[in-house]
């Protein structure tokens, strides 16, 4: 069976700066996928983005029936939760 090592992260709306820290310091060879859950309003996200660029791992939006990648941040979309 394949390795599944995951790390979840969940905040409310104002923890955006705390998750830009924690995403600076992710080794950029993590063995493990990175799932975060933010509280956010229904309109447009730029979270992936931003913690794409404040550390050395990708970040995009999780897709439904897509891979998980280890490595990798996957961020729910607003108004969804992620289920694995």
């Amino acid at each position: 069976m394949p390795n599944r090592d995951i790390v979840a992260i969940g905040a409310s709306a104002g923890g955006i700066e705390v998750l830009r820290q924690i995403a600076a310091e992710l080794p950029a060879d993590l063995k493990a996928s990175v799932f975060v859950v933010m509280h956010l309003g229904a309109g447009r996200s730029n979270l992936p983005e931003i913690l794409g660029d404040s550390g050395p791992l990708p970040a995009s939006f999780a897709e439904d029936g897509a891979p998980l990648d280890q490595g990798r941040i996957y961020v729910a979309p607003p108004q969804h939760h992620l289920l694995l």
